[in-house]
């Protein structure tokens, strides 16, 4: 938005998951596929563009990683992102909701139902808390995010679960949201 010279440097990752906090919100992104991209500069009305390839890290290559393996590991990346933004959105939505009941008259039992649903959704505060399904979606996207390599069943099994559970805590909280 200066006049002058500017350096823009792109640390090859797409957007992370959606956050209530600002400056985290959709950091920590995986990072992009091998592949060509194209860098888009807009002055005013005109436009350059510039075509850039990103290529694969030989040390991954040697170690039999193909780029079809590290597409469906982005593939799997991007679930998961959606997961955890379906549940933090959810968290949020309820509570807001748990925050609008507290404190008024003939709403215990509802706020009761919202907290129970957001302590099986959120950890409890303090030292060593039980991991709850929101953590649970965070490390498995932490450990698909760690290193270049296809998704193995187990994180595969796993993805399945957290989706099953996250559904069914979404058709609880559609009742009292």
């Amino acid at each position: 938005n200066k006049p002058g010279l500017h350096r823009f440097a792109w640390n090859l990752q797409q957007k992370g998951p959606w956050n209530k906090d600002p400056k985290r919100s959709y950091k920590n992104g995986p990072m992009v596929a091998p592949g060509t991209y194209t860098a888009r500069l807009t002055i005013g009305a005109k436009t350059l563009e510039q075509p850039f390839e990103v290529i694969m890290d030989p040390r991954v290559a040697e170690e039999g990683i193909s780029e079809a393996d590290i597409e469906k590991q982005l593939a799997m990346q991007m679930k998961v992102i959606d997961l955890l933004n379906e549940a933090g959105k959810l968290k949020e939505d309820l509570e807001a909701k748990a925050e609008s009941l507290s404190g008024k008259r003939g709403t215990k039992d509802e706020l009761e139902e919202v907290n129970s649903i957001l302590n099986q959704l959120k950890n409890d505060e303090g030292a060593y808390p039980q991991e709850m399904l929101l953590s649970q979606i965070y490390y498995l996207y932490n450990m698909l995010n760690g290193a270049d390599q296809l998704p193995g069943r187990d994180a595969l099994v796993r993805y399945d679960e957290l989706v099953a559970e996250l559904e069914a805590l979404k058709k609880q909280a559609a009742k009292v949201i």
